[in-house]
């Protein structure tokens, strides 16, 4: 059973245990468990959001706040009706393995199958023929078996390549048995404005939503550790550079309909109309196909190694770090010398052996990153041009990049198992795995390779019992973040950038972690602060702060009503009532005035109010916050 299917699978026929699904939505749990029986669909939405597992990611991703603020009264299975029409992403697996090498003409009948709804033995038109040997040709030459095996550490087993796909949208014949149904699809989609999208990594997978390269290795003692040599999703890197298309709306459609029609009816278009058509496609092709998961798909893919490893019993998951995945997609690795000129928008790459290896053309500063890497194409535009205006980057100066690596695999993604095993006694620990790394060397007066063991550092995070345990029985959350600092009330998570894609690429994440040691540095502020309140505040179950306006108060005012609130609790503790369990009651405080309107039991003097809500310290997060960005 694929690892990320349906999210509610059955379990296998014969199966003596019940296989749990590796994910679950909680969205679909906390509606199940809400009590109210009836509502509106805005009511059902209200409720919904706050209740604990529910991300706002989720609700987004499957347009529920569209859904559910259509409805008027509906009963609470109406509601789970919403849910079932709008259901989460629905993920499916494919791996490739060094044994899964095809020959060449299964191949060639899967392309054929693929494209035309046969076998190719049954395809009459030439040009047909020739297209699908075309593609047999490269898949051999190509995409047989794994595609980045060399990109690893030395050693290991069962090296392979994982994917997790969205389902496609286009309509492909090899799933149709009538062609009129097949046409009519294909009609529908071509109008829909849909798109897949397609990585130029996995071009025989589109909609690859993310992937992980991982082997399996025995830890010093037999231990069984699943060895993920990298995590990456093409599909929400290139999201982040050019944006997600958003689609035209049904009026811009109407009038690009009016203007093809337009066009047609009178064989050409005004030089006006003409921009404003190109206009309109441009906008409906701007950016990649939007896709779920934009923030936290490392997370996503995290979660799916935990199950593997829980499921296939896994002692251990370990992580190339960093430093080794700099090295392993640095431009020396492959280059000895790159030459670019901005002026004619070539660029030249030669291998070690002086070979020209890329010859590119129509390059522009701008999109020089997509050949080089950002650091690379920094650095090389900042070196002096000669004198025909070439910049040029040789041996020692093609070591460049790293700083995205690192803080990915070496910050964010140990932060997250860190998190996630905080409650099992678990956290990423390094550790030093012996690898030959074979060096060609003379031996008496002829080449040859010989052993050369080298050490190579690994993040290792251990999946003890009760981890297995529970994440076999549970599964985990679909959608879930876990170790992301937030500040204040209802504050977004801040999620961390992603590094460029490996397999070639980095990119420079300073700034994320200059604004997480800041966000980390204002939590640190308001501990104290929030000790303060929740002393006098959080006591009493049944009173919450009102009458407060944030914007209307200064920091020395906020200090001293903190300090006077202190005071006279302390002073007014003989003589105050005491509700069940010892709370203050803060009926029996002394009343403040506020213009001459008492405001009973009320901690702050100021008119205005903050929201009403059950949870106090979100209240005096609220004003905590503002009162830090405060002068």
């Amino acid at each position: 059973m694929s690892l990320v299917g349906a999210l509610t699978k059955a379990a296998k026929a014969g199966e003596t245990a019940k296989k749990t699904a590796p994910f679950y939505s909680a969205v679909d749990e906390a509606l199940a468990a809400i009590a109210r029986p009836k509502g509106t669909g805005a009511e059902f939405l209200t409720e919904l959001s706050k209740q604990p597992g529910v991300k706002k990611a989720e609700l987004a991703d499957r347009k529920l706040e569209q859904a559910f603020k259509a409805k008027g009264k509906m009963t609470k299975e109406e509601a789970q009706q919403v849910l079932k029409e709008n259901p989460p992403p629905q993920l499916k697996e494919k791996q490739y393995r060094h044994s899964d090498a095809m020959e060449e003409e299964d191949i060639r009948d899967e392309v054929a199958q693929r494209w035309f709804g046969r076998p190719y033995d049954e395809v009459t038109n030439n040009r047909h023929r020739r297209e699908i040997m075309d593609e047999t040709d490269r898949r051999m030459g190509e995409e047989n078996g794994t595609l980045y095996g060399d990109y690893k550490i030395p050693g290991g087993e069962a090296y392979r390549e994982i994917l997790l796909k969205l389902p496609e949208s286009r309509p492909y014949a090899g799933n149709y048995s009538d062609p009129a149904k097949y046409d009519a699809d294909m009609r529908a989609f071509n109008a829909s404005g849909k798109s897949d999208y397609q990585s130029s990594h996995w071009k025989d997978d589109p909609n690859v939503l993310a992937h992980m390269r991982v082997q399996d290795r025995k830890g010093p003692n037999g231990e069984k550790i699943l060895h993920v040599e990298e995590i990456q999703s093409d599909w929400h890197q290139e999201g982040r550079k050019k944006g997600y298309k958003t689609g035209l709306t049904p009026e811009q459609q109407q009038e690009m309909q009016a203007l093809l029609q337009k066009h047609a009816d009178e064989d050409g278009l005004l030089q006006k109309d003409n921009a404003r058509l190109t206009e309109l496609i441009d906008l409906e092709n701007k950016g990649v196909p939007d896709a779920p998961f934009k923030k936290n798909w490392h997370e996503l893919a995290m979660k799916r190694l935990l199950n593997y490893a829980a499921d296939k019993g896994y002692d251990s998951i370990a992580i190339t770090p960093g430093s080794e995945q700099a090295k392993r997609f640095s431009l020396s690795r492959q280059l000895n010398e790159v030459l670019f000129d901005p002026n004619t928008g070539h660029l030249a790459g030669r291998d070690h052996d002086g070979k020209l290896v890329v010859a590119k053309t129509g390059v522009t500063t701008e999109n020089l990153p997509d050949y080089i890497g950002k650091e690379g194409a920094q650095k090389i535009l900042g070196t002096p041009a000669d004198n025909t205006g070439v910049h040029a980057l040789r041996g020692a100066d093609l070591e460049v990049g790293g700083e995205g690596m690192k803080g990915f695999y070496d910050k964010i993604l140990p932060d997250y198992l860190n998190n996630f095993g905080k409650p099992y006694g678990a956290q990423v620990e390094s550790a030093v795995i012996p690898a030959n790394k074979p060096e060609l060397k003379q031996v008496n007066g002829k080449y040859q390779y010989v052993d050369n063991f080298v050490d190579y550092p690994l993040h290792v995070f251990k999946v003890t019992p009760e981890m297995r345990e529970s994440i076999k029985q549970k599964g985990l959350p679909l959608y879930q973040q876990v170790g992301i600092p937030t500040v204040g009330a209802g504050a977004a998570s801040q999620i961390p950038e992603e590094p460029e894609y490996g397999v070639g690429g980095m990119v420079n994440s300073a700034a994320k972690m200059e604004a997480l040691a800041k966000l980390a540095k204002l939590r640190e502020e308001m501990l104290p602060r929030a000790e303060a309140v929740k002393a006098l505040i959080a006591k009493d179950e049944s009173k919450y702060l009102r009458d407060v306006a944030p914007n209307s108060l200064t920091n020395a005012e906020i200090e001293a009503e903190i300090a006077r609130m202190k005071a006279r609790a302390e002073a007014a503790q003989p003589e105050v009532k005491k509700a069940v369990g010892g709370a203050i009651n803060y009926d029996t405080v002394p009343d403040m005035f506020d213009e001459g309107r008492m405001i009973q039991g009320a901690p702050f003097k100021r008119g205005g109010k903050v929201n009403m809500t059950a949870n106090r310290d979100t209240m005096f997060l609220e004003l905590s916050n503002k009162k830090l960005k405060r002068k």
